[in-house]
């Protein structure tokens, strides 16, 4: 029998949340772990809306080091600006400065994406270009990869995609006016603000609850409306990945700075809060890195080699500069540590992503309405039900 098929999407909807709070647990029978995808949303909803890795859809770190092509090369002026950006506490690295900075940005460059600037430090954006700079959720977000919905386009069914730029309320109606009438045979439904929340409250379990009940109350509206419009349905709630408490944090930026290299000239670094990103531009950058981080205390991280970046799907195998979009090394902090500051936020998050993806507390789950034709174990796989669910509503099944 032919159904409606709606996935909804809830980014920090980990395995291990998803159980404690037993999020949907008499509604959605089918619920198993996924191994999420290495790294962070960046590359991991490219993933998810393709079903390919980042060695194929080109996505890992929201910047890349490509100083040729930088579309922030007017960043390196500020510093004739009596230094404007290039102190913390400069009125220029005000939260409401970098969001207005954003929106000019935004508008010069007609990025139609999802686009930040974090806590790049300014001086340091001119060597970097930036990777969404389409919405990734559009026909063509992904050339020259094929996405959802280049999918849902080429099939011809009738499909509703929500706008992830809207609140959640906003999101919730749209979705349920969209369906109840009976005229949608495939949703994708993004419910965000789940990721922020855990990485900003306290170590509360009962604020958790609540939190997870809200999301919870969202879906049940959904499917009220699916029950509504009358047609048989199949429901999946999906995550990219669960979240990890910070247990220490690591000035690992400091550290670096110390050893006498020049930003630019002699290598480049991305600082993600879990791990850091680094291009090397001689040989002496390489070793000086490798040795510092190599002996760096007792934090207890490590550089991933080959044959890992192969499995995460971050290596181009024989292609070496495809590989430099994804740095020359990638050092990886121990599970809990964090580096602050780091250029996505200059304090630590009270709970983070990015770890090795086979840790428990990183999986992230698929909760189902149905049993799935086939166990969906890495988190690509998630685009390949949703790619078989297309193609059995196409051809009437």
């Amino acid at each position: 029998m032919k159904k409606t098929s709606v996935y909804i999407f809830i980014d920090a909807l980990g395995w291990e949340t998803a159980s404690k709070c037993d999020f949907m647990g008499g509604t959605l029978p089918y619920r198993t772990p996924v191994k999420p995808q290495f790294g962070y949303a960046s590359g991991a909803i490219p993933t998810l809306l393709t079903g390919t890795p980042p060695a194929s859809h080109g996505h890992f770190c929201p910047y890349f080091f490509n100083p040729k092509d930088s579309p922030f090369k007017a960043f390196k002026y500020l510093k004739f600006l009596f230094g404007a950006g290039l102190y913390p506490k400069c009125l220029f690295n005000s939260k409401h400065a970098r969001k207005y900075a954003e929106k000019i940005v935004r508008a010069v460059k007609g990025y139609d994406g999802f686009f930040k600037l974090y806590s790049v430090p300014y001086d340091k954006l001119r060597y970097f270009d930036y990777c969404q700079k389409r919405d990734i959720f559009t026909a063509n977000g992904l050339a020259p990869a094929k996405n959802l919905a280049d999918i849902l386009c080429e099939s011809g069914i009738r499909h509703f995609i929500s706008d992830w730029r809207k609140p959640v309320p906003e999101i919730i109606s749209e979705a349920k006016s969209s369906i109840s009438g009976g005229d949608v045979d495939f949703a994708f439904i993004t419910l965000p603000g789940l990721d922020r929340f855990t990485r900003y409250v306290a170590e509360d379990d009962k604020a958790m609850a609540d939190e997870i009940a809200k999301y919870e109350t969202a879906v049940l509206e959904i499917m009220s409306a699916l029950e509504k419009s009358q047609n048989a349905f199949k429901l999946s709630v999906v995550s990219s990945h669960g979240v990890i408490p910070c247990i220490k944090t690591v000035d690992i930026m400091k550290k670096i700075s110390s050893l006498g290299l020049k930003f630019g000239r002699d290598y480049a670094a991305f600082y993600e809060p879990s791990m850091a990103v680094f291009w090397y531009l001689n040989g002496e950058s390489r070793q000086k890195i490798r040795s510092a981080l190599s002996g760096f205390g007792s934090f207890g991280g490590r550089f991933l080699g080959d044959p890992e970046k192969i499995e995460f799907g971050i290596r181009f195998r024989g292609a070496e500069l495809d590989n430099a979009k994804f740095g020359d090394d990638i050092f990886l902090m121990e599970e809990g540590a964090q580096i602050e500051p780091n250029f996505r936020a200059r304090k630590a998050s009270r709970r983070l992503r990015g770890f090795y993806p086979d840790s428990p507390a990183s999986m992230a789950a698929l909760l189902s309405t149905d049993k799935p034709p086939f166990e969906a174990r890495e988190f690509c796989d998630i685009f390949k039900l949703m790619r078989r669910d297309i193609d059995s509503i196409k051809n009437g099944h």
